[in-house]
Parts: structure tokens; sequence; C-alpha cells
């Protein structure tokens, strides 16, 4: 009998179980991925903004400006998941398409000239205007989004409708004039996973991406009474449009196409097409999203300061496209005059690769109206951050661990300098006169300069910008001393020493990597090239290696862990070598670095940092002041600080433990506490 009682009890065991999970919610299946998801309703709030009306131009005319549409919905749906913004934000889609088809001939003097030219997309033939784009493939919409991301990037969009649907708008002025721009885009390619459409979803909002569409009335691929459309295959004579994706639904019965796709699921998407504008369901096997497709997700962040200042961007990348790569490039800069009194925060650097942690550095130099210079070198990381399988363009945006305050007209050249060479990209123009890519030693206001080899004078400029937000310029004495005591004029400067022989090497190191110090320095006009010396604990310097004139960093790789070296690097000719600072560092196990920072639980901030082989546990350390205390700690790369106020920006560093060993602090990221 008791066997028998045990036996019903596993049964009925089994069968909770298995009831327990059909009756699961489904956001929690599928390791986090529900099966149903709907922006319109996400646990009762709605992360999508309205359909809007016709667009339509001055003659009220209907115009295929979908993919202008689409772009300004997936912005507004991203800027209300992370609380940026109200329900009615409503971005302009004319002013959106007016800036992502011309490019800036001047920045300052708001001019604007037509692009896209050569690049498939034609809006000028046949006198058609550029708010009325014809496009018949993916190819071409994914240009159109593509140039509609450079255009965000640059500070030029997104900006709040006034003017609804005008051809007329006044669209000068547009640089640095928005309270929104974008911080980042991101471009996926459809046919490397589904579920990896869902998450970016979930993360950012509506998803822009081309699809082929026909007439939803007349069209044998749609089903107008169950709002679903089924393409199987290539047929470019249908045309494209940018729609929107907002949601999915796993279980949607396949007996809802006209053509049975051969199994359930469907994207719920958007769409908005001259006259027509609505919601419909396509199929996951839709031709549209098996084949050479992309979608793209638009990051936007305000462009308003704590004191709702505008954030500007020094910049001479223009409204271009970012054209070509320059490969393995170890330095970039940009100089510019500063147009007001502002505090430099970080950059923007324009990228085509996983960059892999990237220890890097960078050195402001500062000249004032009155011929001082000061120069400034601050450490950063440009992180690996971004999806392995996601090879895109995109400006990764770097913050400052602290702003470097300029001055206005003072004449500023910012330069970041790599440990080892990575891949940027510059942007080419026929017309390009806001800003020329020049040789090292010839660098100034107005160019930029790529450092994979010296071009000289060029129609092209490296994608990097300068963020930099606005203090309140400095008051004057209302009533100066008349008679001031005269200024001593100082001794007249000697002359510069031989460089080489006689001025002291810098250089800088670090220890983010297991049982490795790197070295890296600038280079030294005349070196032939550059000896690295080591001393271990106790010992005596020894020559650990000698490079060439053309080599700027070393790896010094295979030492003790807990151990610590000390460390010169000089130039050299010949026989003479320079001076060089001496350094030490302790050789210990491999850094952790954050990943990513996010406040969606209020009074939390949840940090993700990269994972450490070995490590045993991590550290999460807040800056309190001018140090960082350390705050929490965890044995898995996730750690949460539950002590965060609304409205307040910190900032973290974090490092991996192994037993008694920890890594150095990595750099630090911030960010502002909304919830």
């Amino acid at each position: 009998m008791k066997k028998v009682f045990r036996g019903l009890q596993t049964i009925v065991l089994i069968f909770a179980l298995v009831l327990s999970n059909f009756m699961m919610p489904a956001k929690v299946k599928a390791a986090g991925i529900p099966e149903t998801y709907d922006l319109r309703n996400v646990d009762g709030k709605c992360y999508v903004t309205p359909l809007r009306g016709q667009v339509v131009d001055d003659n009220n005319e209907n115009q295929n400006f979908a993919w202008a549409c689409a772009a300004c919905a997936a912005m507004e749906s991203n800027a209300l998941i992370q609380g940026i913004a109200e329900d009615d934000i409503d971005f302009s889609e004319m002013q959106l398409g007016y800036v992502a088809t011309h490019y800036a001939e001047n920045l300052e003097e708001g001019k604007f000239e037509p692009s896209l030219e050569g690049e498939g997309v034609k809006y000028i033939d046949d006198h058609i205007p550029w708010y009325a784009i014809r496009t018949l493939s993916h190819h071409e919409e994914q240009i159109l989004l593509e140039s509609v991301a450079s255009a965000g990037m640059k500070g030029f969009a997104p900006k709040l409708e006034d003017s609804k649907y005008t051809t007329t708008y006044n669209y000068s002025n547009e640089f640095n004039n928005s309270l929104y721009r974008l911080k980042a885009y991101h471009k996926f390619d459809l046919t490397l996973g589904r579920d990896k459409i869902k998450k970016m979803i979930m993360q950012y909002g509506a998803l822009a991406v081309p699809i082929q569409v026909k007439n939803r009335v007349t069209d044998s691929y749609y089903n107008v009474v169950s709002n679903a459309s089924y393409v199987p295959s290539s047929n470019f004579a249908m045309g494209t449009m940018t729609a929107v994706i907002i949601g999915w639904d796993d279980n949607y019965p396949s007996g809802n196409f006209l053509i049975d796709p051969g199994s359930d699921g469907a994207w719920i998407v958007r769409y908005h097409n001259g006259s027509e504008s609505g919601e419909m369901y396509v199929s996951y096997k839709d031709y549209s999203f098996t084949h050479s497709n992309y979608v793209y997700a638009f990051e936007v962040e305000s462009n308003l300061d704590e004191n709702n200042e505008p954030l500007y961007l020094y910049q001479y990348d223009g409204g271009d496209i970012p054209m070509e790569m320059a490969n393995d490039t170890y330095e970039v800069a940009i100089a510019f005059k500063a147009t007001d009194y502002h505090d430099l925060t970080g950059i923007k650097l324009c990228v085509k690769q996983v960059w892999g942690d990237t220890p890097a550095t960078v050195t402001i130099s500062k000249k004032a109206a009155s011929g001082d210079e000061i120069i400034d070198t601050l450490p950063i990381t440009i992180p690996d951050s971004r999806d392995h399988s996601n090879m895109l363009m995109d400006y990764q945006d770097l913050v400052f661990p602290r702003a470097v305050r300029v001055n206005k007209d003072d004449e500023i050249r910012v330069t970041v300098q790599f440990s080892y060479p990575v891949n940027v990209l510059r942007t080419t123009s026929t017309n390009f006169v806001y800003g020329h890519l020049e040789s090292k030693d010839n660098v100034a206001t107005g160019q930029t300069y790529n450092g994979n080899l010296d071009f000289g004078t060029v129609d092209a400029t490296v994608c990097i910008k300068v963020c930099a937000k606005k203090y309140p310029a400095p008051q004057t004495d209302p009533d100066p001393d008349p008679d001031p005591d005269p200024i001593p004029i100082p001794d007249p400067i000697p002359p510069m020493p031989d460089p080489i022989v006689n001025e002291e090497m810098s250089f800088y190191m670090t220890n983010n990597e297991e049982g490795c110090i790197s070295l890296s320095w600038k280079k030294q006009d005349g070196a032939e090239g550059y000896r690295v010396y080591r001393k271990a604990e106790g010992g005596e310097y020894v020559l650990i290696a000698e490079l060439d004139n053309n080599t700027f960093t070393y790896k010094d790789d295979s030492l003790r862990i807990g151990s610590k070296y000390t460390y010169k690097v000089v130039a050299f000719v010949g026989n003479d070598e320079s001076k060089s600072p001496e350094k030490t560092l302790m050789a210990t196990i491999k850094a952790s670095w954050i990943r990513k920072l996010d406040n969606n639980i209020a009074g939390q901030v949840k940090v993700n940092v990269s994972n450490v082989n070995g490590a045993t546990r991590y550290g999460l350390y807040r800056q309190e002041g001018s140090t960082f205390k350390w705050i929490a700690g965890s044995k898995v790369p996730t750690l949460i600080d539950r002590r965060v106020k609304k409205g307040v920006t910190y900032y973290y560093k974090t490092r991996a433990y192994r037993e008694n060993l920890m890594s150095a602090l990595s750099l630090a990221k911030s960010i502002k506490v909304t919830k």
C-alpha cells in the first residue's frame, strides 16, 4: 500500500511540475526571453508613441517617407524605455530626413548640401525632391538608416516636431541645437539569430528594419482580415519600406497567412508608408528576415546637462556616413578652438572592429590666448562592450575620468594614443570644407590626424569628436587696480637641448592582463629606436627589449604574479640614451572592467563587469570626494550599489580578487540615477 501511495505521490509531483511550467509567466521562459512581447503593453506600460498621420509635402501630397518615420518611431521608443521623455514625445520626421540626406558644408554657418549621390539612393534624378525618395531594395533603405544614424551621432538630430511635415522648414543652424541626440546606434545581421533581435527590442525598444512590401489591400502576400504578411522569396518589383518591430508572438498561427510559412510565429510590425499606416504580423519565415538584411537600434540621450544647458560636440566629420577604414592606427588627434567656456567630458570615436578592452591615453594640449600652454594627460579604456557578431560602424562613447576645463578661444588639441594598433574610420567627400586630415606635425585648428601614416592634406577627416558642456564664464573685476605692479621680465629661455640625449622620456604602464605589464610611449623625433630596462625586486636593471623607431609599445609577460618590477624606457641614437623616470608596478591577475551600468530598479545601480578566469570575487568602488571607496563585493561579475539617490551621477571602478591577490582598479564609468 505504501508503494502504491508513493507511486501516486510521484505522479502527482510530476504533473504539478509540468502544470506549473505550463502556467509559468512567459517572461521567465527561454532564458529571460518571453514567448510573447509587445512594447504597447509591457507590465502595463507603453513604450511606443502613437501612429502619426500621413506624411505630406507642402502641396498636401503623400510621400513615401517610411524610412524617416521608422527611425523617429525607434528613437521615440528608446527615449520612453530609458525614461528620459514623456509619452507624447514627437520627433520631426521631415527634419530628420533632411539632415540624413544632406551633409553640412559649413558647420558654423549651418549650410547643407545634398549627399548620398552615388550611394544607390536617387532623389535628384527626374526632379524627385529629397523628401520623396524612392527605394527598391533593402540596400537603399539600409543606406538611409545609416545616414540617419550618422546625422544623429553628429548632433544634428533628432529634433522635436514644431513644423509638421513642411518642406520649407528652416533647416539652418541645426548643429548642436537639439534637446536630444544619439548616443549610439546598433546594426545587427538578421540571419545571425532571432533571440538577439528579441533581446535588442527588450533593451532598446522598437527596431527599424527594411522589409519588402506591396499594396496592403491587393497584395497576394497580405491577409487583410488577420493583418498578417508573409513574403516567401525575393521580389524587388514589390519595392521596400522601413518599418519598426515592436514585439513578437512565438505562437502566432501559421494559418493566418495567405501562404503557409510552415511554422507558427511572427514579429509585430508597425509601418508608415505614404498614405498607409498601421500594424501587422510578419512571419518569422518572411524573406526580409531570413536573408541578408539588417535591423537597427537607436540609443537616444538627453542633449542637456544637469543645469539644462545644451551639451556640445567639437567635430569635423559633418553629416557624411563614415566610408573608409584607417587600419592599424596607433594615434588620432583633433584640433579646434573653444567656442565657449567648456568642460571637456569625453570623446566619441568611430570604429569598425571588436576593441577588446584597449588601454589608451588622452593628451589634451591647451594653448590660451595669452600664449600659455598646459598639457593634461588622462588614462582611458575603450571597453569590449559590443556583441562580437555585431560588426558595424558606430561611435564609442568614452567618458574621461574627470572633466578638463577650457576657456573660450583656447586652442585645443586632443590626442588619443592606443596601447596597440586599432581600426578607426574616416569620412571622405569631394566637397569637404569643414575639416582636413593632416600629417601629425602640421595638424592645427580645424583639422584631424590619423596616426597609421602621414596622409598630408586630403579631403578626409578622422571620425572623432569631443564632448563638452558649458560652465559659467569667469567674472571680470569691476574695479581693477589702475596701477598694478609691473610684471617682471623673465630671463631668456635657454635653447632646447638635444631631445634624444638629454630630454627625459615619459611612458605609461598598465597591469590589466594576467602576469603581464604593458608599456607605451610617444614617438621621439630623431630616435633610432627605444630600449626597455627592467629591474626585479632586489635585482639590477637588465635590458629586456630593443625596438625600432616605429614601435611604441611593449608587453612584458610571463611575470611572477605578486612581484613588483621597476622599468625605464629610453630613446637612443647610437650609444647615446635619453633619461627616463623609474616606474614600479606589481604583476597581478587580470583586471575586471565595467561593461554596463543600469538603474532599472529604483534606488539601485547594477554594475556588470567582465569575467576574470580564476577570480574568487569582485569588488565595486564608488567615488567619494577625490578617492574611490569599496562599497560592495560579489563572487559573480555582477555587483549592486543599493545606496543611490535619484538625480545624482555616480562614478564607479571595479577590481578582481584571487585569494590574497587583487587586480588593478579599472577605469571609471558613470551613470546618472533616474529612478
